[in-house]
């Protein structure tokens, strides 16, 4: 294996020779030039579009409540978001954010998480190109592979759609899949622990990795090498079901007292619980397979393999993104068929370690029909990225809200709530109001819309003394509830009073 460090290790080139280690050296340079690069530009969009009140309470408002709560009250496990009216550990486990949550105690705002986010993904490079780049044994296919990952319109999507704990779990897999194959074990596990600590669901990306893993110890020659391989394998499995089933049967619904919300949320057609959700899953592959051929979800699939050329459908390493991808398709949701949103997340390392995988071997033990191979990738990443990519340079870069005309009034008005005061706040308000015990996204908690488990849990209205919206911009619904609250002329005796309206932006305080 190349030692990416020694001045002496030598690598093989695509014809065949050898090359001083110093062409690694400049790989890794060039990735890393090229992922501070996506990073920064990522990150500064997702920025704008948040000061330009872009951003969601669903679920940038969820998270950064959530890590502010962990920054006060740290592994507390009476914490409760009222954005999303759950407990912090009945939402999901995401226990990476108690590593960032001294942050938010120092008073960084939401735009740190997307900063980290940005650099996180962005890092995901690096095991892709030193992976592609030792399998193959050409620097050029590690750097094509690094660029078409920092391409890949998935991963861009994430900073778009602002912040999501299982975003960070990205790179720490790749990282993982780079450790297994140079056989760094210490390090191996460091990532896996890292990894499964962003979500729940990490767990059976986890476990499909292990089977990939004790899969290739099947080609191995040496009886040692595939000894090793199985065990890891097993081991790395078993980590990741425990783990998942620890989280979704065990530390949630603790918290919750019943089973985790998104089993009915998501999945009610297909059980009452995780147990009949998965067994109906496993014991009907058909209903899942036929979900494949609705508009959507072909739309979907192009958007997640198509940029790749198709390749990872031939690779071992898609088996860990199965569970994600089986989960988005039966979900009963259309935003989970989405590759513009964050459910994506945890798939992208099974099709990244597939690709690899595929092309590296084809390159090494095909050089003529890798290179068409290569040349098939590159054409395919930069058509899609033209196409769907939220890049400057693709055509989804519209889809940044980066201007808002009532910007100026918004922030007057948020500048007007009180640092601990109760307040409920339009979708596209609340992530700039969610550093407080009670924060609301309206019409809650007048309203009950998506709070708590059901709908038996109903917030309390009298936890919130502020309202900030933009009338004009509520449902119908929303807008009748609006109105029954708030003083629409004088001598109104409604619960609340008009104290800003300026370019359609409204705040209402509780009368005394």
């Amino acid at each position: 294996m190349p030692k990416f460090c020694s001045v002496s290790a030598v690598v093989t080139d695509g014809s065949g020779g050898t090359e001083p280690s110093s062409k690694m050296s400049t790989l890794t340079r060039s990735v890393l030039a090229a992922a501070t690069l996506q990073a920064v530009v990522v990150a500064v969009l997702a920025v704008l579009q948040h000061l330009a009140f872009g951003s969601w309470g669903f679920d940038l408002g969820i998270y950064d409540q959530t890590w502010w709560l962990m920054g006060q009250d740290g592994i507390s496990g009476d914490s409760l978001a009222t954005v999303r009216g759950l407990p912090i550990w009945g939402h999901h486990v995401n226990a990476i954010m108690l590593s960032l949550a001294p942050f938010a105690r120092m008073g960084f705002g939401p735009q740190f998480l997307m900063a980290v986010q940005a650099v996180s993904l962005a890092a995901g490079a690096l095991p892709v190109a030193w992976t592609g780049q030792s399998k193959s044994g050409s620097t050029r296919v590690g750097g094509v592979l690094a660029g078409v990952y920092l391409l890949y319109p998935a991963v861009s999507w994430l900073g778009w759609v602002s912040f999501h704990p299982e975003a960070l779990a990205v790179s720490p897999l790749l990282f993982a899949m780079w450790f297994f194959h140079s056989r760094q074990r210490v390090r191996l596990a460091v990532s896996l622990v890292v990894a499964l600590s962003c979500r729940e669901e990490v767990g059976l990306v986890v476990f499909g990795l292990g089977i990939a893993w004790m899969l290739s110890g099947l080609r191995k020659k040496s009886d040692t090498a595939k000894r090793s391989d199985r065990v890891v394998g097993l081991v790395t499995s078993l980590a990741g079901i425990v783990w998942f089933f620890a989280c979704s049967k065990w530390i949630i619904p603790a918290a919750l007292g019943g089973e985790a919300f998104y089993v009915q949320h998501f999945y009610a057609r297909y059980g009452s619980s995780m147990g009949e959700v998965l067994t109906h899953l496993a014991t009907h592959p058909g209903s899942t397979l036929g979900l494949t051929i609705e508009p959507q979800a072909r739309t979907y699939l192009f958007d997640l393999f198509g940029p790749l050329g198709g390749i990872p459908l031939f690779g071992a390493p898609l088996v860990s993104a199965l569970p994600q991808l089986v989960a988005t398709l039966a979900a009963d949701s259309k935003f989970i068929r989405d590759v513009r949103f964050q459910y994506t997340a945890l798939i992208i390392p099974g099709l990244m370690g597939a690709l690899v995988n595929v092309v590296s071997s084809v390159w090494r033990s095909k050089p003529k029909l890798g290179k068409w191979v290569v040349r098939w990738l590159m054409m395919c990443t930069l058509i899609t990225t033209l196409l769907r990519s939220p890049l400057p340079v693709g055509f989804g870069f519209q889809s940044w809200k980066l201007s808002n005309p009532a910007q100026q009034s918004l922030e007057q008005a948020i500048a007007l709530i009180p640092a601990d005061a109760g307040v409920a706040a339009a979708d596209n308000v609340t992530p700039h109001l969610s550093h407080r015990r009670h924060a609301y996204d309206f019409p809650n908690p007048f309203e009950w819309m998506v709070y708590g488990r059901s709908e038996v849990d109903v917030p309390n209205p009298a936890m919130a003394d502020w309202i900030v919206v933009e009338p004009k911009l509520l449902s119908k619904g929303h807008r009748a509830t609006f109105d029954s609250l708030v003083d629409s002329k004088p001598g109104d005796t409604k619960k609340f009073k008009v104290v800003f309206d300026t370019d359609g932006v409204v705040v209402a305080k509780r009368k005394p």
